[in-house]
């Protein structure tokens, strides 16, 4: 059966669907502008901690072979280079723990100048120092896993309204079809 429409019914439906699918586009084109924002800082965030641990886990290192320079019997040109490539990445670190520590170990290792490694750091400082990193990076994780998880969460509904969005312009288009087949 044929469904005859006249000008103004078709004017006015193509308005309706025209307004429905632009406002839908605009909505998406946004969320899809702010899902781009989440995952470059969710991507940022994962670099910040790549890095953190990249630098305290150079730092531990740098500690451990301090301190048992004369029971490993590390080479001192091995040491040597194998000091000045971490204090390298380690001067210019933007974490406090590390700054404030390597700042004093690198002043003793200056003022002996590479000699006498064992006894820049005794034991005790030695465990304090390895015990401090591994509860600041123990926190770090925690608070950034909170950061990731609350990126996540937004990064999941971003994704959500885009679907329902699409789901809407699909489903508006049905009706039109059917509305022009059917409609009355």
């Amino acid at each position: 059966m044929s469904v005859q429409f006249n000008a103004s019914e078709i004017k006015a439906n193509l308005k309706f669907l025209f307004s429905v699918a632009f406002i839908i586009s605009l909505s998406t084109f946004c969320l899809q502008l702010a899902l781009m924002h989440f995952e470059k800082k969710t991507t940022k965030l994962y670099q910040d901690m790549s890095q953190t641990e990249l630098e305290v886990s150079q730092y531990r290192y740098l500690v451990w072979l301090v301190h048992n320079y004369e029971q490993t019997n590390i080479a001192g040109d091995y040491f040597s280079s194998e000091y000045k490539q971490i204090q390298e990445s380690l001067e210019n670190s933007a974490i406090d723990l590390i700054r404030d520590h390597f700042i004093s170990i690198d002043k003793r290792i200056q003022t002996d100048r590479l000699m006498e490694f064992n006894q820049l750091i005794n034991h005790d400082e030695c465990l304090a120092i390895m015990v401090e990193t591994s509860t600041f990076i123990k926190k770090y994780r925690v608070s950034n896993k909170i950061k990731l998880e609350q990126l996540q969460a937004r990064v999941d509904l971003i994704n959500m309204l885009i679907l329902a969005l699409l789901t809407l312009l699909s489903f508006f288009f049905i009706y039109t079809v059917f509305y022009a087949i059917y409609g009355e």
